[in-house]
């Protein structure tokens, strides 16, 4: 059966190989592909035969980081920040043609929130790491090694714990988000990742992917 899927990606033409194989896969599946992603990224979209379409909305941000760093700068900016006006630009699209799934770069979170309005299937796509913590794997920005003794594992989950709560003074803005795309709020950041149909995450050139179901089980079979 051949299905309508709508890929959302988050940057320029330098950041659309691990899209563009997905989608290149799925229409040689007979799935149907269009894109929704920067301006900047129509031209190699659409010389890879796929249609474009690009976000519209200006997001409207107020950062709550009180420092630059660079991992608080990517959740002001690049993850919770934009979700609202991302999320509406993805509803719009879902409704303008016929969207039996969205695929999605991770840190699109508005992509995430929008299938959820609109009762569509959703996949996360990561082509490096998972920002969600992983059991076992240390998080983004922790410096740690795998673990490979109890005390390592203990050290690992502490940093997952302190990262999640770090996430999760995003919360009020991420439900602001929701709340713009009539959802309910949430409890906790981690919702956005138990949400989509599919986690897919491609730890290296091989492509290992870690693929996890949701409890409904009803997808589109890539």
């Amino acid at each position: 059966m051949s299905y309508n899927f709508l890929v959302a990606t988050w940057g320029d033409h330098r950041h659309l190989g691990p899209t563009l194989t997905a989608a290149q896969q799925l229409r040689a599946k007979g799935h149907d592909v269009r894109f929704i992603a920067r301006a900047d990224a129509r031209a190699s979209v659409e010389t890879a035969g796929f249609h474009f379409a690009t976000w519209q909305r200006k997001p409207q941000i107020s950062p709550i980081a009180r420092t630059n760093a660079p991992l608080q700068y990517a959740f002001d900016h690049l993850l919770f920040g934009p979700a609202a006006a991302q999320g509406a630009d993805i509803s719009d699209e879902i409704r303008r043609a016929t969207t039996d799934a969205v695929l999605t770069d991770m840190p699109l979170f508005g992509a995430v929130l929008a299938a959820e309005a609109e009762h569509v299937p959703c996949a996360l796509l990561s082509p490096t790491i998972s920002i969600r913590p992983l059991p076992g794997q240390p998080p983004i920005g922790s410096c740690l090694p795998a673990p490979s003794t109890p005390e390592d594992r203990v050290a690992v989950e502490a940093a997952s714990n302190r990262f999640v709560a770090v996430m999760n003074e995003w919360l009020p803005m991420l439900n602001e988000a929701r709340a713009s795309l009539q959802l309910g709020p949430s409890a906790d950041v981690l919702e956005l990742f138990d949400r989509p149909a599919r986690v897919l995450i491609a730890m290296s050139v091989k492509c290992t992917l870690i693929v996890r179901h949701d409890n409904q089980g009803q997808e589109p079979a890539a």
